[in-house]
């Protein structure tokens, strides 16, 4: 999903995987900062309205912001309202370590 819009970087790029089963899987690769947020926001938006369980691929992700991170944060909170499934997938190990320290409840895993 490349060059949707001219102000995305070039590295970043994110690609939705239907599962067939009602699951998706949407893959991140490269930065997610304040310039991505609202890209990854409605990406994910999109794949929640389709599906009860999202699945956040990071293991291509290189950075996530502040940005980026109140996109998960919201994510989870909109799947835990509507009884939906929102899962973030293992990364890069400065990923994990973010996903794992004591200050990243979010049901990620």
């Amino acid at each position: 999903m490349r060059g949707l819009s001219p102000w995305l970087p070039e590295d970043f790029a994110r690609v939705r995987i239907d599962g067939g089963d009602g699951n998706v899987r949407l893959a991140v690769a490269g930065e997610v900062d304040l310039a991505t947020a609202d890209a990854l926001d409605r990406t994910l938006s999109a794949a929640q309205a389709d599906s009860r369980a999202v699945t956040l691929d990071v293991r291509r992700q290189q950075f996530i912001g502040c940005g980026g991170l109140a996109v998960w944060v919201a994510e989870a909170d909109r799947a835990g309202a509507t009884g939906d499934r929102f899962r973030v997938s293992r990364g890069s190990p400065a990923i994990d370590r973010l996903l794992h320290s004591p200050a990243s409840r979010t049901g990620s895993t």
